[in-house]
């Protein structure tokens, strides 16, 4: 099984990528490439740069967040590492650990690959389905386009979409040494 990550992107103690606090780790590479991505620097395998599982791991593990939001790129174009760092991120936070997942994948195409469902299965929420321009922005917070699908794996997701808001749009700023990030989703509706 694959031992490192491509990754893009990791933030800590953001809200604009999930309820509550949480680390949003985003991974390079995506074979869709929808169209209208915002994310579309995310694309090339040949960018970012690897980590081992362990490492990135203890690295959040150190942050302290144990509610992780991992996108991309496209996440489950990596299902092997990205399976075994998802196992260890729960072994990690144990009961306190919280997943979300997104993906262009659909949920059908998902069901029908073996490692990518068994890396979403490890997740508590499942956001699915391509971006698509014409049916954005969603009411739904979080989602990208109206056609995509939220499932849940565990109870805590359940209780997720039970209460999923609608009609928010965050962004967070982070300033550290010499860099400003804005990450979230600035549109209003």
């Amino acid at each position: 099984m694959a031992d490192k990550l491509r990754i893009a992107d990791l933030i800590y103690r953001t809200r604009a990528e999930g309820a509550g606090e949480r680390t949003a780790l985003w991974l390079q590479g995506c074979s869709l490439r929808c169209a209208g991505c915002c994310n579309r620097d995310m694309f090339s395998l040949n960018l970012g740069h690897e980590i081992t599982v362990d490492s990135l791991v203890e690295e959040i593990r150190q942050q302290g967040t144990c509610r992780l939001t991992v996108l991309g790129g496209e996440p489950l174009d990596q299902p092997e590492a990205l399976t075994r760092f998802l196992r260890r991120y729960r072994e990690s936070f144990g009961n306190m650990s919280d997943i979300w997942l997104f993906s262009g994948y659909t949920y059908q195409e998902i069901k029908g690959d073996r490692l990518k469902n068994e890396c979403a299965g490890l997740c508590d929420i499942l956001v699915s389905g391509r971006f698509v321009p014409a049916l954005s922005p969603d009411s739904r917070v979080w989602i990208g386009s109206s056609n995509q699908e939220i499932r849940s794996f565990t109870p805590r997701g359940t209780a997720y979409i039970e209460e999923w808001p609608r009609n928010k749009f965050d962004i967070d700023i982070h300033i550290s040494d010499n860099e400003v990030r804005i990450n979230g989703w600035p549109l209003d509706t």
